[in-house]
Order: C-alpha cells, then sequence, then structure tokens
C-alpha cells in the first residue's frame, strides 16, 4: 500500500488529517506547509476544494518519492521545507507548491529519482 492509498478515502479524496499523521504534524502544521487555512482543510467539503486537493496531492507525491532516498517521510517532509531546488530557482519544494507550481516539483523529484541531477 504506498502513501497516497494510505491518506485517502474510497472517493480518492486525501484527508488533511491522515497526511498530517503520517508527516508527522499538526493539521495547523499542514495548512503552513500548504499555504492554505488550518480552516479550510477541516471542511467537510474538503473533497469539493480542486486547488486543496492538488495541493494535497502534490506534496504527498513529492514526499512519497523522497522519502525513499531521504530515510522515510519524516526526512522527506524536512527536505521538502528546507532544501532549496536549483531548477526552480532555489526555492524549497514547499514554497513552489504553495505558489501552485507543484507539477514542477513532481517533474523535477522524478526526474532525481530516475537518476538526474539537481
Amino acid at each position: 500500500m504506498n502513501l497516497l492509498e494510505v491518506v485517502s478515502n474510497d472517493k480518492n479524496e486525501i484527508i488533511p488529517i491522515n497526511v498530517a499523521r503520517v508527516i508527522g504534524l499538526s493539521l495547523d502544521e499542514l495548512a503552513d506547509l500548504l499555504g492554505v487555512s488550518e480552516t479550510s482543510l477541516k471542511d467537510e467539503k474538503i473533497g469539493c476544494n480542486i486547488s486543496i486537493q492538488t495541493k494535497l496531492h502534490n506534496a504527498v507525491e513529492v514526499i512519497m518519492l523522497v522519502s525513499t532516498w531521504a530515510g522515510g517521510p519524516y526526512q522527506a517532509c524536512s527536505w521538502y521545507r528546507n532544501i532549496p531546488l536549483p531548477a526552480l530557482g532555489n526555492v524549497t519544494a514547499e514554497t513552489a507548491v504553495k505558489m501552485g507550481l507543484g507539477s514542477y516539483v513532481l517533474v523535477f523529484v522524478e526526474s532525481i529519482s530516475l537518476g538526474g541531477y539537481a
């Protein structure tokens, strides 16, 4: 079972509290990580919010890929928040996702996982 399956419900909606638990953050910290309000993560209609679901999906995908070489989800979350990415103008993955550039972060991380260079 992969991380997306663990944090999603039967409608394939990512459940924020599940993400927070897996990567060791509070819901408030997860909201900060995504650049959204904590209230929006508690909304019962979270699955209908495409913007937040996209940010959650991108963050989970990146953390899932990075955790294989970072040592686990906690370390991957630290990388996500702290390591500047030269290919994206030296912003962190966290900043890029907040800016709506999550798909670029995914492409970058996927290329690294396939043997590319930063």
